[in-house]
């Protein structure tokens, strides 16, 4: 999944998928992020297990230049299989 954001006065960005925070760069586990540029946004690729949930949350938080952490969260849902 892709996710993107626009904060253009970021300094730092993390990113967590069902409260987990995830680790940058390709892994040998998942999940992780791969971002696609800086804090200020472009976003990141999010790489995790379809497994059987139902929905995942991913929570976007930043930061930047003596201002409070801001947060929001994506939820992705699983749709129904026609099996």
């Amino acid at each position: 999944m892709t996710v993107g954001w626009s904060a253009p006065s970021a300094t730092d960005v993390s990113l967590a998928l069902d409260g987990q925070l995830l680790p940058v760069g390709i892994q040998n586990e998942l999940p992780y992020q791969v971002p696609a540029g800086g804090p200020t946004g472009i976003g990141a690729a999010v790489v995790f297990a379809c497994d059987s949930a139902t929905h995942h949350t991913i929570d976007i938080t930043w930061t930047g230049h003596a201002r409070p952490a801001t947060s929001r969260t994506v939820t992705i849902v699983k749709e129904p299989s026609d099996g």
